[in-house]
């Protein structure tokens, strides 16, 4: 009995495997998938990676999802601030950061810098994701170094010094 039943779960699994990868690139056939999109999902299949490095399953879950929308050319955006709970000052320091990410999301910029936008709100989400779940300083610090010098890098090539 018991036999039967795994061996039904698992038709029933890769049926379901099979009809999401069928309506992934049904989409794909109907519109063209952007260069961000490319791009943003290597991102959060990446992070996905980490994500179960770090044993967190539900991020990674979570982030892979995220990964196979962006494939599908789906807009995909950044983290809801509202979905965490992060001490006062980190969460303003995050709001600030969603502005200064937001501020560069308007197509022309995704046209012109994919990858480097793509990487700027995958680290946003890197650090809020790693805030909210507590953990190491070092860890939630290298997300958020990673992305001040991302939005930097795109700041000064936009609006170069003069």
């Amino acid at each position: 009995m018991y036999r039967i039943v795994a061996s039904i779960l698992i038709i029933m699994l890769a049926s379901c495997a099979s009809v999401n990868k069928t309506q992934i690139s049904t989409t794909q056939n109907h519109a063209a998938v952007s260069d961000f999109n490319k791009a943003l999902e290597t991102e959060y299949k990446n992070f996905a990676k980490l994500s179960l490095g770090d044993y967190m399953f539900l991020d990674y879950l979570h982030f892979k999802e995220k990964s196979a929308r962006a494939q599908s050319g789906e807009e995909v955006a950044p983290e809801d601030l509202r979905k965490w709970k992060l001490p006062e000052e980190e969460l303003r320091n995050l709001i600030w950061a969603r502005g200064r990410l937001g501020s560069f999301m308007v197509n022309s910029a995704k046209e012109k810098y994919p990858n480097q936008l793509a990487h700027a709100q995958m680290l946003y989400d890197c650090w809020g994701t790693r805030a909210a779940k507590g953990m190491k300083p070092a860890k939630i610090e290298e997300c958020r170094m990673d992305f001040i010098l991302e939005m930097g890098s795109l700041e000064n090539t936009l609006m170069p010094l003069q």
